[in-house]
């Protein structure tokens, strides 16, 4: 299923090809990180395909932008599976003539100790968070490739540097998204083809937010201990991401970009689903 929705890409956006470029993005209807990096990204000038499983929310999100002015369409789009990610890219293909940039923002969480993790919850997690940017990557690489040029963002995670308990499973997984990053930029720059990676802190949605408010001893946590005090927005992400994919940053390929407010820039206390130690115990 596809819904285009012709609107008018801001003026001064970076072009990779020139003209209006096109960015395919999924888990473009993510309420925390998708719906405002699609925004980000058409704001820059975009035409932003808003490519998310449910295509009920990548059309509200693409209407949207487009009622603002701003162009976008919407696919519904499922990362675990290769038929639908070669077909909905083969449409905006069709469609569009190229992808300039791809943004692999779909994935999602596993809060379960290492040893209760189970064959189902490697293959969902790993499948959607790691594999799910391996093949959109490879569905883009023939058209980039000829034209010389393209740009790969795939949001990767602080967890990938410093994780917390019961997050081996999520952890591990974004750490792959890393090195995916790395020797893709090896693999494909001799191409013109860049590919970099973003890193966000916690990127709270609305009900998180007012658990914050509210002093919350989980989310507040990460609030609490980045340097600056303040939530980060996926709109904070989609900026970043946007520079990344742009010719602002026609130097930088297997780069990682972190966007987590200084959390990861000093040691800090632990985190309130882990074990603190004995009163007098040394911690190191």
């Amino acid at each position: 299923m596809v819904t285009e929705l012709a609107g008018r890409g801001a003026d001064g956006g970076d072009s990779i090809t020139g003209g209006e470029p096109v960015a395919f993005v999924t888990g473009g209807a993510g309420p925390r990180i998708g719906a405002g990096l699609c925004r980000a990204l058409a704001e820059e000038g975009w035409h932003v395909v808003v490519a998310d499983l449910d295509g009920f929310a990548a059309e509200q999100v693409a209407q949207s932008l487009v009622a603002e002015g701003l162009s976008a369409e919407a696919e519904q789009l499922d990362t675990s599976s290769r038929d639908s990610i070669r077909e909905s890219i083969g449409r905006v293909l069709d469609g569009r003539g190229r992808i300039d940039g791809l943004v692999n923002s779909a994935g999602v969480g596993q809060m379960t100790p290492a040893d209760e993790l189970t064959d189902s919850d490697y293959e969902r997690v790993v499948g959607i968070d790691l594999r799910g940017p391996w093949w959109c990557a490879q569905a883009v690489l023939p058209e980039m490739k000829a034209r010389g040029k393209g740009s790969i963002v795939s949001i990767g995670s602080v967890h990938s540097m410093a994780t917390m308990a019961n997050s081996s499973l999520y952890a591990a997984a974004k750490s792959g998204v890393a090195g995916l990053t790395r020797g893709i930029a090896s693999d494909w720059g001799r191409f013109g083809i860049r590919c970099n990676v973003v890193h966000p802190g916690l990127v709270p949605s609305a009900p998180e937010l007012r658990e914050m408010e509210d002093s919350n001893p989980g989310n507040g946590w990460w609030l609490q201990h980045q340097l600056i005090n303040a939530p980060i927005a996926g709109l904070d992400i989609g900026r970043a991401v946007a520079f990344l994919l742009s010719d602002r940053a026609a130097c930088l390929t297997g780069a990682e970009l972190v966007v987590d407010g200084g959390l990861t820039s000093m040691l800090t206390e632990l985190s309130p689903l882990e074990p603190r130690p004995q009163d007098g115990g040394e911690r190191t």
